[in-house]
């Protein structure tokens, strides 16, 4: 989401031309996560041991060192995912009043984004810190299944956040809820459509 972002502020002719051809960009974006995934889960396979007994429960099924790989991996993206941000942001910021409209919508995805990549930081700091510091093998697996809450709570805040910032999403929540949602009338729409139709 931050580099399409990046893309259509750095260099919004090129991102055109990807939108238009909407399965390649599609497949340009998979291609890290599969990559990533296929190279994650092939090493976890490879480096399994039939005489060990592990936990089977996430994380900690995946045997090895394959677990840190992964946790440095993570730490590593959502570090690029910040410097990305961080980059759209001071580009966005030297724009004129006219992209507003980008603004608001880059700041409902920075507050998302800045949730949960405080989530994920958290484990991957937490589980590469227990992996070298915490000698018994239990209380590691115990700090490491608990790492995870704040992945959870940062995920389940994207609920708030995009209820408080973004009106369409309070709309469909409250619908969910059951709740009546306020009609508002934007008079820039009205007078445009005031205006074409004489």
């Amino acid at each position: 989401m931050g580099i399409d972002r990046f893309l259509a502020c750095q260099c919004p002719i090129l991102y055109r031309l990807l939108c238009s051809k909407r399965t390649l960009y599609l497949l340009i974006q998979l291609t890290f996560p599969i990559i990533f995934t296929i190279y994650i889960n092939t090493f976890s396979f490879l480096q399994r041991d039939a005489n060990t007994t592990v936990i089977c429960q996430v994380p900690l099924a995946i045997s090895g060192n394959t677990f840190e790989k992964f946790n440095k991996c993570g730490l590593i993206i959502n570090i690029g995912v910040v410097l990305i941000y961080f980059i759209t942001y001071l580009k966005l910021r030297n724009q004129t009043a006219l992209v507003s409209g980008l603004k608001f919508i880059f700041k409902s995805i920075l507050y998302t984004v800045i949730f949960v990549i405080l989530g994920w930081c958290t484990v991957t700091i937490v589980n590469i810190a227990s992996i070298h510091l915490v000698k018994d093998v239990d209380t590691r697996n115990i700090c490491m299944i608990y790492a995870g809450m704040g992945l959870n709570v940062a995920c389940a805040s994207n609920v708030f956040v995009f209820y408080i910032i973004n009106s369409e999403y309070r709309t469909a929540i409250r619908k969910l809820f059951g709740m009546k949602s306020e009609v508002k009338l934007h008079t820039t729409l009205f007078l445009n459509s005031h205006l074409t139709n004489k």
